[in-house]
């Protein structure tokens, strides 16, 4: 019966059903804070009270084209045109993303790193090869 229960809690936050959700990281985008293999727990963000208390330095998930992306806010950005949208950009990239971020495309904040418990993950639903050198321990 415990394990039952266990079962199903596992699923359940799994697939989302609580206000917190795992993600795997499958970049290096966010190195060295977040490295690919990494699970992250991010706090879903569904109104957009929790939209307008995002600010500069917050690490956020959103969906980009049908990807996950997480990046770190680099500047909010209040036009009464379009509303609110955030500039974000991968801390270990050279550049800020090209496109804005829109609230609807908000998942939610990254509030937990689990450093590399993700690998067999990557390595199941990844199209090419990852040889275990790439793997870092």
């Amino acid at each position: 019966m415990i394990t039952s229960v266990i079962s199903i809690g596992i699923i359940w936050f799994s697939v989302g059903v609580f206000p917190v959700y795992p993600s795997v990281i499958a970049t290096g985008s966010m190195e060295p804070m977040i490295r690919p293999g990494d699970v992250i727990l991010v706090k879903k963000i569904v109104d957009m009270e929790g939209i307008s208390n995002l600010k500069v330095d917050d690490v956020i998930q959103f969906k980009r084209d049908g990807v996950l992306i997480s990046h770190r806010i680099i500047e909010v950005i209040y036009d009464e045109e379009e509303g609110i949208r955030f500039k974000t950009k991968g801390d270990n990239n050279s550049g800020p993303d090209l496109e804005l971020v829109k609230p609807q495309d908000i998942k939610g904040t990254i509030v937990y790193t689990v450093p590399k418990i993700g690998w067999p993950t990557l390595l199941i639903k990844s199209d090419k090869d990852i040889l275990l050198d790439d793997i870092v321990y």
